[in-house]
């Protein structure tokens, strides 16, 4: 191995390089000298023979030149113009020289020089030289073998200068100016040496060394003394090697004595370096030391700031150099800092040409501290063990094995390396088996197990790095699902380069899952100037493999370009998902399109279609040179919302925004959420910078918010936040005007939080009505605190609900611990009600088991009414509930006293009395519940069923499997049982008998029994339908079998019969057989139906229950037998449902989604509907007869009616004009929607003017036209029909009557509102009657009245006639009787009394 050095030769090759050229001048002129001593006294034989001489010394690297050489020879010679000259030129020059020696000595093998005394010696800088040091021979404390030997009894050199390139190469200047005197001898292999150098520049410089070294004799004395530089002037010591140090002291001292070595050193730099070092030992055949050394200071702090971070250094060890040519080193011992190496190592055959084996082991402590990891596992203890060669000729260490090991693993490399650094090749694994103590590092919980190998891998002396590279992780745990997913095993590998000029590339890398789940592969390079190019592309089938909470899935597609510099980097990302859902949410398409650039702006596109509607969002992406990143241009419609604004980050991470929502749809949020919204409003989103803290502000304003069930009306969020990064704080707060929560009616909602995250105080108030049949005034308010620092804690300091008269308060203040679940201990609440003051008390701990302890004093009932449908429910309850699920065991001890339920304020029924007890013990729960007071016979259950608790809940259940037993009885009045369930406009009575029996396995219990009820009643007050005498009884058999019967009345003559049975047996011809027979029972009674039914129905099935696939079939025939259906005398507006369709968002009609509608009802439709009597339809002037006959078919959810009905008669008064039908048919064509197509004809005649009216179409789109003979226009038609005039002799009442006539054939008032002219002024003069009117004589009048008071009512009519006027005083007697009287203008009068009746 060869390489040009320029100017880096190390010091000791230096020395000899001096000395080798020193001998070789002196050893030419004492070859002179002897063979020439006669000749060389001419001037002109001296210089031909110097000439030669030089010539065979002087090489291509190095050239010595004499001016002269001249004096009396042979014994005093005088050299001038000595110069050394390499490749570049002199680095070495002499100007004069005078030696005085003695040639006899050459008869003692021996050059004796008496004298040297030398002037003007100039090093300009250090040699150039190819050549290699020549290590050939090994290590060696011999010294150098001469054919005679040499003794210097007096050398002196004035003016020694000292260039500044010696010392740094290319540097201009003197460095420093010496004088030299000293003496020296080489003999025998023994060395003396005697040197004072003393700095002649005005800096204190004083160089002296005294020594004696005979290798062969084991002796060696040595003093030596240093004073180099001083304050304000460097010495050589800077300028040579420590840079810091400008003065430093330097003593050290050797002697050996019978064998015993002992030598002392000390260095003093002031605080910059103190250096100690000692050693003792013995040298006989081998060389035994004992070394100790330390040394501390800046130099030290700045050498190791960038690993150890120590400022002192500590070394111990043992060192041998033993008779088989062996250096070793034993009980190492290095401590720097946190940092302690303890260890040996043997370097062989080192007096021997190379290579030499060499072997070293020991143990690093410390680096766990070095790197704030304090007793990490893997980086405590470090155990290193090598084995290698080492030829120092070749610079090149063969390493066979290098092997490092802790707790965590180990590492391994195996190759060749440069003993400089310069270089390697090779191969290097480390592999961990436990990856604990790694991610202990950066602070993140990490498993499992990695490898990572580099073959080959290699580094060139220019600096250049290439190797391919393979990584292995298994079962690696972060505490992530999604990155365990992603990293937890995989292989990745690829090759790597890295140029000494600059630049790196990764070439190709892949990333390749054990589970298959993704694919990642990629490149990325930079050149020496730093250009950035890459790519990487990421794709998986289904990305919920990679997210196991579920936040995702579907198939994604990811690819990312890199461009740019390293200083200012580009990427281009493209990503997509499709056929998948986010957050639960079916998603058919979502994408980002982003363009970020370093010192640039690019585009960033969101895009977003899925069941929620359309999203998307735009914006310019800027990414400063200095750092943050701005988003200028927002611009995002989402869901038919509206976000626009601009929002930065600046380089210390704050962020300033301004983002306004409009039209913000809540139910989309809740969708991504999981949380119940529904609502549209308007959101504004600030944040500021503020002193170096960032302050937010969110602001949202919404009409409506309907919260799972809870709505609130015109609300306001308003939260403030401070400091949002550092110690948060908060002012939040939560308005509404009014909202409801089921039956409750909140007509005020104020929700507030204030002060830091972890110490959150809130105040909460609700007030409202309870609006059930009986309102009532319900308050809720409560203050506390929530914590969360050390543990998560809500403090509440106050909790006061009331209903009505009711209270309940908090005792005390209460504390929840919320970490790992709810802890409440010391529970208090006092609470009052109808049956006076009463308590709760006791413990609630809720976590991975639930431990209850509560115990109930006289507690009011009143309450229950917010969650049972009750109009009023009283009451007291007394006992305990003990719960421990850790341990398996419950207890229940519960007393109701003195329970009144009512529906409404006249329904208050009686009291009664119920006992629950309740034990749970082994996975079996005993139950006995009673009731008494509300029965004849008290309500009885026994029951014994399995209650586990399964792992991971806190609660035990129903188990799936296990024996059952229980038993209920009851006798009493239905209406007892009906008071606590909502019947919703129904009303039930009778008194009921139920006997019931229950055993087998839970998994399939078998029940029998029997249950009856007689004498009973049913309303139904939408209908008007009323059953009455019921008496019906059903049987239940094995769980399998189950019959009924059923005997009815309609209150008069009607009756209605059924029967039935019900099976699970596959075997039985039919699973479902149900009758029922309708024998003029009136059914129907209502303000507008009133209808009387005769019939049979039949329910049958072949399963039970029926499905799809085999549905129940409802067939029969029913026949009308009175029916009157009567038409409202006023119809509201037509109010038009408008479908608004939002742009991007739901269809806001509220039809239910595809996937949400209920499932079919799985029933079949095989009816006929028959009228053998006519149907009388009336209302609205209409009086007519109808009959037809109907089939219907189809399901039960989508019915085809098929059939028509025909008028027989009927006439229409309308406007004091009546109206004949003449043609009358609808009809029903068998399609659904049901949507029937009718035909109406109604005639009216006066004199010779006839007029028709035709009605035809559909129920949706009717078509009214008019006709007359003799032919005249629709406005004149009606004219004629009302006044019996031609339109332009209307006067303006008879006008406005018209144009009332209009609106009313159309259903509607006038304006379109429900209400029109008229209505209006009647509404202004606070009147019960206003309209116009046709008089006894036919012509028009308006008439007016007034209930004076209850059952008295006072009337005028006016019109143009006398006879058309008069006033009427009506007044009721009885609800069906009433006296009217009647005075007219034309002074006629009379009296008549009314009798009416409803049936």
């Amino acid at each position: 191995m060869s390489a040009q050095k320029t100017n880096t030769m190390s010091a000791p090759y230096l020395m000899r390089f001096l000395l080798k050229s020193l001998l070789a001048v002196i050893a030419a002129a004492l070859v002179v000298v002897a063979l020439t001593v006669g000749l060389l006294q001419f001037s002109s034989l001296r210089q031909q023979v110097l000439t030669y001489v030089l010539s065979t010394v002087n090489s291509d690297e190095m050239t010595i030149s004499v001016g002269d050489i001249s004096g009396s020879w042979p014994r005093q010679l005088h050299i001038t113009d000595m110069r050394i000259t390499d490749t570049q030129g002199d680095w070495l020059t002499l100007a004069e020289a005078d030696l005085v020696w003695s040639p006899l000595s050459l008869l003692r093998a021996q050059v004796n020089v008496e004298t040297l005394d030398a002037r003007g010696l100039t090093i300009l800088r250090a040699p150039v030289s190819t050549a290699e040091e020549d290590t050939s021979s090994g290590l060696s404390l011999d010294l150098p073998s001469l054919p005679v030997a040499i003794r210097l009894d007096a050398v002196k050199v004035h003016e020694i200068t000292l260039h500044r390139a010696l010392a740094a190469s290319g540097a201009a200047g003197t460095l420093a100016t010496l004088d030299l005197r000293g003496a020296a001898a080489l003999e025998r292999n023994a060395l003396s040496l005697s040197l004072d150098a003393t700095r002649t520049d005005g800096v204190t410089g004083l160089y002296k060394i005294d020594t004696v070294f005979s290798p062969r004799a084991r002796h060696l004395t040595l003093d030596l003394a240093v004073e180099d530089g001083d304050a304000g002037h460097t010495g050589l010591i800077r300028a040579f090697g420590v840079s810091e140090l400008d003065a430093v002291s330097l003593t050290a001292s050797a002697n050996t004595k019978d064998g015993a070595v002992t030598g002392l050193m000390a260095l003093d730099g002031g605080n910059k370096l103190t250096a100690e070092f000692s050693t003792t030992g013995t040298w006989s055949r081998d060389l035994d030391l004992v070394l100790a050394a330390k040394a501390s200071g800046r130099v030290i702090a700045n050498a190791l700031k960038d690993s150890v971070k120590a400022h002192k250094i500590d070394l111990a060890t043992d060192f041998r150099w033993s008779g088989k040519d062996v250096l070793s080193v034993e009980n190492l011992q290095l401590s720097a800092g946190p940092l302690t190496l303890n260890g040996r190592a043997a370097f062989a055959s080192a007096s021997l040409p190379a290579p030499h084996p060499f072997s070293a082991s020991g143990t690093i402590t410390g680096v766990d501290a070095l790197v704030d990891a304090k007793d990490n596992a893997g980086l405590n203890r470090l155990v290193f063990d090598t084995v290698a060669k080492i030829d120092l000729r070749e610079n090149i260490a063969d390493v066979s094995v290098f092997t490092v090991t802790s707790a965590a693993g180990t590492a391994n490399f195996a190759g060749k390396v440069a003993l400089d650094g310069s270089s390697l090749k090779g191969d290097a694994e480390a592999s961990l088996n436990d990856l604990a103590a790694l991610g202990d590092l950066p602070g993140q919980r990490l498993s499992g197990a990695a490898t990572l190998r580099l073959s080959p891998f290699g580094m060139t002396d220019n600096g250049d790095m290439a190797g391919d590279f393979f990584l292995r992780t298994t079962d690696v745990k972060t505490g992530d699902p999604a990155l365990d997913a992603f990293a937890g095993s995989v292989t990745a590998d690829g090759s790597l380069l890295a140029l000494g000029k600059g630049g790196y590339a990764l070439p190709s890398f892949t990333v390749t899952p054990l589970s298959g789940a993704y694919t990642l592969s990629g490149n990325v390079a930079s050149s020496a100037q730093e250009q950035l190019s890459g790519e990487a592309h990421f794709k998986t089938g289904d990305i919920a493999r990679l997210l196991p909470r579920g936040e995702a899935s579907g198939a994604v597609k990811a690819d990312v370009t890199l461009t740019g510099t390293m200083d200012a980097p580009a990427a281009h990302l493209v990503a997509t998902l499709a056929n998948g859902a986010v957050s639960g949410v079916k998603t058919e398409s979502l994408s980002a399109d982003i363009v970020a650039v370093t010192g640039g702006s690019g585009a960033l596109s969101i895009r977003y279609k899925g069941e929620p509607g359309n999203a998307s969002l735009d914006a310019q992406l800027t990414l400063p040179t200095e750092g943050g990143a701005r988003l200028d241009a927002i611009n995002g419609a989402v869901f038919g919302g509206k976000l626009t604004g601009l929002a930065a980050l600046d380089t210390a991470g704050l962020i300033t925004a301004s983002i306004n929502g409009d039209h913000i749809n809540l139910a989309s949020v809740g969708d991504f959420s999981g949380l119940p919204l529904n609502g549209v409003g308007d959101l504004v989103f600030t944040a500021t910078p503020v002193k170096g803290t960032q302050s937010a502000s969110v602001i949202f304003k919404a009409p409506r918010i309907d919260a799972g069930g809870v709505t609130f009306d015109r609300t306001e969020l308003n939260i403030q936040l401070s400091d949002l990064f550092g110690a948060p704080v908060m002012d939040a707060g939560f308005y509404a005007a009014a909202g409801q929560f089921a039956l409750t009616h909140l007509s005020g909602v104020n929700l507030k939080a204030k002060g830091p995250f972890d110490t959150l105080a809130f105040d909460a108030n609700l007030l409202g009505t309870h609006e059930d049949a009986m309102p009532k005034p319900f308050t809720l308010s409560s203050q506390g605190v929530v914590r969360s620092k050390a543990a998560t804690t809500i403090e509440l300091q106050s909790f006061d609900l009331a209903l009505g008269t009711a209270t309940a308060a908090l005792a005390k203040p209460l504390t929840l611990k919320l970490d790992n679940g709810i802890v409440a201990k010391g529970i208090g609440i006092d609470m009052t009600g109808a049956t006076g003051a009463g308590a709760i008390e006791g413990d609630v701990v809720i976590a991975s088991t639930a431990r209850l302890n509560l115990r109930f004093r006289q507690m009011p009932l009143d309450f229950a009414t917010l969650f049972v449908p009750a109009g009023s429910v009283q009451g007291a309850l007394n006992g305990t509930l003990e719960l421990d699920a850790a341990r398996n065991t419950g207890k229940a001890r519960l007393k109701f006293s003195g329970i009144r339920l009512a529906q409404d304020v006249d329904d208050l029924r009686p009291a009664f009395d119920a006992t629950i007890d309740g034990d749970w013990a082994k996975d079996r729960l005993e139950l006995v519940a009673a009731a008494q007071g509300i029965s004849d016979k008290p309500f009885d259950l026994k029951a014994s069923l399995p209650f586990v608790r399964s792992r991971g809940q806190a609660f035990p259940t129903l188990g799936a499997r296990g024996k059952v037993s229980g038993s209920l009885d009851w006798e009493g009045p239905l209406a007892s049982l009906a008071a606590l369930v909502e019947l919703n406009g129904q009303r039930v009575a009778g008194h009921a008998r139920v006997a019931l029996r229950a055993s087998g396995d839970i998994s399939a219990p078998v029940i029998d029994g029997t249950a009856t009820l007689n004498d009973g009643t049913y309303e139904n007050f939408l209908t008007g339908t009323v059953l009455k005498s019921i008496e019906a009884k059903i049987e239940a058999q094995n769980s399998r079998d189950a019959s009924f019967t059923m005997t009815a009345s309609d209150g008069a003559n009607g009756q209605v019969n059924a029967k039935g049975s019900l099976t699970l047996d596959q075997s039985a011809a039919e699973a479902i057989a149900i009758t029922a027979q309708v024998s003029n029972a009136r059914l129907l009674r209502r303000a507008d139906v009133d209808a009387t039914i005769d019939g049979e129905l039949r329910l049958t099935g072949p399963a039970l229950p029926p499905t799809l696939e085999k549905p129940a079939t409802l067939s029969g025939s029913l026949t009308t037998r009175e029916m009157l259906i009567r038409i409202p005398e006023s119809l509201p507006a037509d109010v038009p449902l408008v479908e608004v369709i939002e742009i991007n968002g739901r269809n806001s009609t509220g039809a239910m989604p595809q996937d949400q509608k209920a499932a079919p009802l799985p029933i079949l439709l095989d009816l006929t509907l028959a009228t053998t009597k006519p149907v009388r339809i009336t209302g609205r002037g209409l009086d007519s007869l109808w009959a037809g006959t109907f089939a219907v078919s189809g399901t039960a959810d989508e019915p085809l009616i098929k059939g028509a009905l025909n008028s027989q008669r009927g006439t229409l008064e309308f406007a004091g004009k009546t109206f004949t039908l003449t043609k009358g048919n609808v009809t029903f064509p068998g399609t659904y929607p049901v949507e029937p197509n009718f035909t109406v004809t109604l005639t009216y005649r006066r004199d010779d003017f006839m007029a028709t009216i035709n009605v035809s179409g559909n129920s949706t789109k009717p078509d009214i036209t008019f006709s007359s003979s003799p032919s005249l226009p629709k406005d004149e038609i009606l004219s004629h029909i009302l006044f019996d005039k031609d339109v332009g002799e209307l006067s303006a009442l008879e006008t406005l009557q018209l144009a009332r006539t209009l609106a009313e054939l159309s259903g509607v008032s006038i304006g379109g509102t429900g209400g029109g002219i008229m209505d209006r002024v009647q509404e202004t003069l606070s009147l019960d009657v206003l309209r116009i009117d046709s008089g006894a004589s036919g012509a028009t009048t308006v008439s007016a009245g007034k209930y004076i008071q209850e059952g008295v009512y006072v009337g005028v009519e006016q019109g143009a006639l006398a006879s058309d006027s008069s006033v009427k005083v009506e007044i009721e007697v009885t609800p069906q009787i009433s006296v009217e009287t009647r005075v007219g203008q034309n002074a006629s009068s009379e009296v008549g009394v009314n009798w009416k009746w409803d049936y």
